[in-house]
């Protein structure tokens, strides 16, 4: 398999209410891609981050007054090459609706519970996999 290079991917308006994420997994978590506001109100769906592989396992929309809350998941070596990935990823709402594990797990685990904030857009690392992720957060 040729590996695609790693890059860093970004938003390219500052995130002020996330509309939707949908993530595409198999053993790990292949890509992830949402859709936000801006503070202007203007809707941008970010590209794919990550490689084609998986399947469309979720979109998760977020309807008026919804919010994503929490943001847990793994992480552990790829392969040989020891290429270190997001292995799993689960979401959790402000209506206590839970979305996960996408992917089949394994690793170190982290978790991103906020109380008084919402997370409200991504940024990543990826090639043909989600190597690490980030979230824009607001009060």
């Amino acid at each position: 398999m040729r590996w695609r290079r790693r890059g860093h991917c970004d938003v390219i308006k500052i995130p002020h209410c996330l509309e939707s994420i949908t993530v595409r997994t198999g053993l790990i978590v292949d890509s992830i891609q949402c859709s936000y506001l801006d503070q202007e109100g203007t809707l941008h769906t970010t590209d794919r981050w990550g490689g084609p592989g998986g399947f469309e396992h979720v979109t998760i929309k977020l309807g008026a007054g919804t919010s994503l809350k929490r943001m847990s998941g793994t992480y552990a070596p790829f392969s040989d090459d020891e290429t270190v990935v997001i292995t799993s990823l689960t979401f959790g709402t402000s209506d206590n609706v839970k979305y996960g594990p996408l992917g089949a797990g394994g690793g170190v685990t982290f978790d991103i519970h906020l109380n008084e904030a919402s997370i409200v857009g991504f940024f990543v690392r990826a090639g043909w996999f989600i190597d690490a992720i980030g979230v824009y957060v607001r009060r």
